[in-house]
């Protein structure tokens, strides 16, 4: 992931983000759009503004960037929440 790309899922709207999960699970456009009760035209343009703030090509490089970028910062808050090693337990 770039520079440009880590935290730009972060700028994802709610409807954005629902229509990414739903991406995530494979669903097409018009099944999104059945389930989200809007028209599939609405759908796709959710797609193109989610690869326009995420700087993705397609649907896939969309659901890898924000699947990384959700692992890192999941890695990232228990590294910091994580208690320190206390010197003597350690070792030399």
């Amino acid at each position: 992931m770039t520079n440009s790309q880590s935290g730009v899922c972060a700028k994802l709207t709610k409807r954005e983000w629902q229509v990414l999960h739903l991406v995530a699970q494979g669903l097409s456009s018009k099944e999104i759009g059945a389930q989200l009760q809007i028209e599939s035209r609405t759908v796709e343009r959710h797609i193109d503004h989610i690869r326009m703030k995420t700087r993705t090509k397609n649907r896939s490089h969309m659901v890898a960037v924000a699947s990384l970028q959700a692992e890192y910062q999941r890695v990232a808050k228990e590294i910091v929440t994580a208690p320190a090693l206390d010197r003597e337990q350690a070792g030399p």
